[in-house]
């Protein structure tokens, strides 16, 4: 069986609580970073996130949700990219799922596009972590 990392509550207006949020993602937040992470509380009201509030100071009639110091990103990030090769070349099906098929396609028909690389927003991300190649 397996279960949901959290499950918001059925609520208008909740707390998640004991989130870790990247700092720079963040302007003017009261709050001690460590690592580039501080902890914080987001105020979620009609699905949007209306506050992020030093943990602790969110108001205790809302809903909370304990996010176990889980990250929260205002955004879909690509967390592993080779922005050097992963969105230059066409897409190919794999026909059978696997790793090795998928390298199978590629080899076989994959060829540069010759078009600028797309940015990571092409595929609703607004951030990249590049995952650098090795010199081959």
């Amino acid at each position: 069986m397996s279960h949901a990392f959290m499950s918001p509550p059925n609520a208008a207006r909740f707390v998640l609580s004991n989130a870790t949020v990247p700092a720079v993602t963040l302007s003017g937040f009261r709050g001690t970073a460590s690592e580039g992470l501080v902890k914080a509380d987001i105020v979620v009201a009609d699905g949007l996130m209306k506050d992020i509030l030093p943990p602790g100071a969110a108001p205790a009639e809302f809903a909370r949700v304990d996010m176990r110091e889980g990250m929260v990103w205002p955004t879909f990030v690509d967390m592993h990219t080779h922005l050097d090769k992963g969105h230059i070349w066409e897409r190919r099906s794999n026909p059978d799922g696997s790793f090795m098929g998928a390298l199978d396609a590629v080899r076989t028909t994959a060829r540069p596009t010759g078009r600028p690389m797309m940015c990571a927003g092409a595929w609703n991300s607004r951030c990249a972590r590049p995952t650098p190649t090795a010199p081959a």
